[in-house]
């Protein structure tokens, strides 16, 4: 009877995960359709992409995310990854998500990044718990936790959990007790931040920039992205891709779901690989 009940389950958590996934794909599309046109793929170009994935997968594929590349970047690929390919194959074979909230959390990244440069942190609240890096390993109480951050300067808030696309993210400057933005305590602040972000965000000292990455929109923190994977075999890291993300003007984020502006890096000095994002639903350039 266990097995059978445990098999239901494994087949339900799938079925809605693939449902859920398909759904996401068609909203986007749906999205995309309306905001720039799409361009109909022929009966050849379907063929290819069939005759490409099908050995790959054992199955048809659908041609909508081919067809979504192909509207926006004008260049047709057969080896375009479906979206349903990535769901349902690199995720679950290549990591397991039940995993992933402890890669999802940013105030992990001090245990799982020592020795790595990343931002300097002030400030960590984890599921309602409050600490002080500067000050201490351990965690600290309410009072303590918000005295430490009576006197801010060019300091970064964001949520740590459960976000994504720039959600959450704001400058804080606090002079006095009083934070500089909204005028209000630090304490009040806090307390209304945790709970708009389920209890998990950190606060981190806002990064200098390099001049030429700066230079390309001062107000944000414009960022170079790559994409690599690990050779196992041959213990190697293995570069895949790469672009770079510029924030818009008086953003202080470079995501392109706020409007920021994503390009395709080629190490081969060849043209990028046609990324295209929008700003305020307007499409910005072909490449």
């Amino acid at each position: 009877m266990k097995k059978l009940l445990r098999s239901i389950w494994h087949w339900l958590k799938k079925y809605l995960s693939d449902r859920a996934s398909k759904k996401s794909r068609d909203e986007t599309i749906k999205k995309m359709k309306k905001l720039y046109g799409l361009k109909k793929l022929s009966s050849e170009q379907k063929k290819q992409i069939q005759d490409y994935w099908k050995p790959l997968t054992g199955h048809k594929v659908s041609t909508k995310w081919h067809q979504l590349l192909y509207s926006l970047s004008g260049e047709f690929k057969p080896e375009y990854e479906p979206y349903e390919v990535c769901h349902e194959v690199q995720n679950k074979l290549s990591f397991r998500y039940q995993n992933n909230w402890a890669f999802d959390d940013k105030n992990l990244y001090r245990q799982l990044l020592k020795g790595f440069n990343i931002p300097e942190r002030v400030a960590e609240c984890f599921h309602g718990v409050y600490y002080l890096p500067q000050v201490s390993d351990t965690e600290v109480p309410f009072e303590e936790f918000v005295s430490h951050l009576k006197n801010l300067d060019d300091c970064i808030i964001k949520p740590s959990a459960y976000s994504s696309g720039g959600s959450g993210v704001s400058t804080l400057s606090v002079s006095g007790g009083i934070v500089k933005a909204s005028g209000s305590p630090i304490e009040q602040f806090i307390l209304s931040y945790q709970k708009a972000h389920r209890d998990s965000f950190c606060i981190e000292k806002k990064i200098s920039e390099c001049e030429n990455l700066r230079a390309l929109n001062p107000s944000s923190c414009n960022t170079i992205r790559v994409h690599t994977w690990r050779d196992r075999k041959n213990e190697r890291i293995k570069f895949v891709s790469a672009f770079i993300r510029v924030g818009r003007k008086n953003s202080i984020v470079d995501n392109g779901a706020l409007g920021g502006i994503c390009i395709g890096i080629s190490y081969t000095n060849k043209r990028g690989g046609g990324i295209v994002q929008r700003c305020d639903n307007k499409p910005l350039f072909r490449c």
